[in-house]
């Protein structure tokens, strides 16, 4: 949050009196001391606070946007939009039982509610009448509430079809996935959708600026009314109510209150039989009630597809619109393989392949093709308008990572050693140690997979587990920056030299290269790292990797060269010497 000195911006209307004293109710706003006060004792209000509500009640019923919250309460600085939500809580706060004078217009912003009596009127009239505009901004049929503008989506129908069928069966759904997979997206088009249905209405709540129950409650209240006029929060307290329009609400980005919405929408569900809730976040509720639909990154060509394949890919597809979009044209095969490369590398994560996009314009495609090692410091600049966790790919894995607790990071952090797939006796390896045991490594691991930074598969019965290439990307850095610990290291190369002695596979060959590298760098275990090249070399032979194999020998035999003569280091040299040849 941006730190701003606590000072009265200019009077927000220089046709009121500086002196004036407004009337709100039991209430009147005192311009010429800068008083809040209450049956004629001042109401404590922050500078800021009362500054907000200054500018809310002087539009007269006219809907303050919050940009324009900005720029007069805050004029010539760059402050984050959370700090509005901070200063209209302590407004609210201040209110007390008048808070509903403040009205929030979901997706535009505030308005002064001339008399209290108007609340109920005004959610059931005046947004009513605003229905035509609502329509034309949002394309969101016959909602009163306006929506976020939905995006051309690609690859997605089979999805929105299968989360629409869900409700069929529950009335929470909670769709799951990694950040800048496109979560919201589905929830504002399958909202938009519903809202075209006569029998629904439609309201959206961005969670991310809540801190707290109160505020999840409290915009619920602001946004939905009951049949009766009263707020649903008000109404989940008390008797069970049936209502013949269904309802449905979007909770959109609620992992980081994930207890308290889970809470608060049990609480809902059971006292409001027509109501539905959809909800965007990194892990499940965990309530009876919801059902789950895990968001997948988007589809991928397979290298060497035609053209043809290539151009049908929804995410060379998602590259092409918004390459088109930049103003770019891209229509040689060449390119288009490169897009296909780029979109593989990035795992299909929108989030990822819109930010390379961006870059492209400016480095080329080869140019971003060649920088994905550091994709975290290059894809940045996303959109302006865009969440400040999803203006960068590291933005979006640091709001998932600092969530974790501290086992929990270092379990994924140690995994990142595993270039593929890898079995949860492959994660014992490498993760237990004095601190971490197994049991805790076990309950990491679930917690991993439940919040979306693993992925786990199914080989027959055996479960496997792997890390997407910038979820580990990631890992590989935090591990850079933070001083990795040799033992984990150490104790993954153990494992794949043991691993590599019973089984010639594709995913220990892929680590057996990693444990290589790092067993002859400067803070390796040149003893492990022979042992590791006289198992690794004949298997690279036997595969027709002539090259690594003359390579990986060289630098194990002049270890070994430099090393005391013993019957033991004969064995070894004479075993790579053969394999060499």
């Amino acid at each position: 949050m941006s730190q701003v000195m606590d000072t009265p911006a200019k009077p927000p209307n220089e046709s009121v009196a500086r002196n004036a004293v407004i009337p709100l109710g039991q209430f009147e706003l005192d311009l010429g001391v800068r008083a809040l006060c209450k049956d004629g004792h001042e109401v404590p209000l922050g500078s800021r606070a009362f500054d907000i509500l200054t500018v809310i009640v002087l539009a007269g019923g006219r809907i303050v946007t919050k940009d324009e919250l900005m720029e007069t309460v805050w004029p010539g600085l760059f402050v984050e939009e959370s700090n509005i939500h901070v200063h209209l809580s302590a407004v609210r706060k201040a209110l007390g039982d008048h808070r509903q004078l403040i009205d929030t217009v979901p997706g535009r912003g505030y308005r002064f509610m001339t008399r209290e009596s108007d609340v109920s009127a005004a959610r059931t009239g005046a947004q009513g009448a605003e229905r035509t505009l609502v329509a034309d901004t949002t394309d969101a049929g016959s909602t009163k509430h306006p929506l976020p503008r939905r995006r051309p989506l690609f690859g997605r129908e089979a999805a929105l079809e299968e989360i629409d069928n869900r409700f069929a069966l529950t009335r929470v759904v909670t769709l799951t996935g990694p950040g800048g997979v496109g979560k919201t997206c589905l929830a504002v088009e399958l909202a938009h959708r519903k809202a075209a249905e006569a029998a629904f209405e439609v309201a959206f709540i961005d969670l991310s600026p809540f801190d707290s129950a109160s505020d999840i409650a409290r915009a619920l209240d602001d946004t939905i009314a009951m049949p009766g006029g009263e707020a649903m929060w008000q109404r989940a307290q008390t008797a069970p109510q049936t209502s013949r329009v269904r309802t449905l609400v979007v909770l959109d980005n609620a992992e980081h209150l994930i207890d308290d919405v889970a809470r608060i929408v049990e609480g809902l569900m059971a006292r409001h039989d027509s109501l539905y809730v959809l909800v965007t976040s990194r892990e499940r509720l965990r309530i009876a009630t919801e059902t789950v639909f895990r968001v997948e990154p988007l589809g991928l060509p397979p290298a060497g597809e035609s053209r043809e394949r290539l151009v049908q890919s929804p995410a060379v597809k998602l590259f092409l619109e918004r390459a088109s979009l930049a103003g770019a044209r891209i229509d040689d095969d060449s390119e288009l393989r490169l897009v296909a490369e780029i979109c593989r590398r990035l795992d299909g994560l929108p989030l990822a392949i819109e930010l390379a996009v961006g870059r492209a314009s400016v480095f080329g495609l080869e140019g971003v093709r060649q920088r994905l090692e550091e994709r975290f410091l290059f894809l940045a600049d996303g959109y302006r308008t865009a969440q400040p966790r999803h203006r960068t790919l590291r933005a979006a894995f640091d709001w998932s990572f600092t969530r974790l607790s501290p086992c929990e990071q270092a379990v994924y952090l140690r995994v990142a050693r595993f270039s593929r797939y890898f079995t949860i006796d492959a994660v014992f390896a490498v993760a237990c140690d004095d601190e971490i045991d197994r049991a805790s490594v076990l309950d990491c691991v679930a917690q991993l997979v439940e919040k979306s930074l693993l992925d786990v598969s199914f080989d027959g019965v055996m479960a496997k587990y792997r890390l997407s290439e910038s979820a580990r990307a990631y890992a590989l850095k935090q591990l850079e920056r933070d001083g990795e610990s040799p033992d984990v290291a150490r104790r993954h190369a153990q494992y794949v030299c043991a691993a590599l002695a019973k089984a010639s596979c594709d995913n220990a060959l892929a680590d057996a290269r990693v444990a290589f590298e790092w067993a002859f760098s400067p803070a390796g275990d040149e003893a492990l790292g022979i042992e590791l090249a006289v198992v690794l070399v004949p298997m690279l032979a036997q595969r027709g990797f002539m090259e690594e194999c003359a390579r990986y020998a060289a630098v194990a035999i002049a270890a070994l060269e430099a090393m005391p003569y013993s019957a033991h280091n004969l064995g070894y040299l004479d075993a790579l010497k053969s394999a060499k040849a």
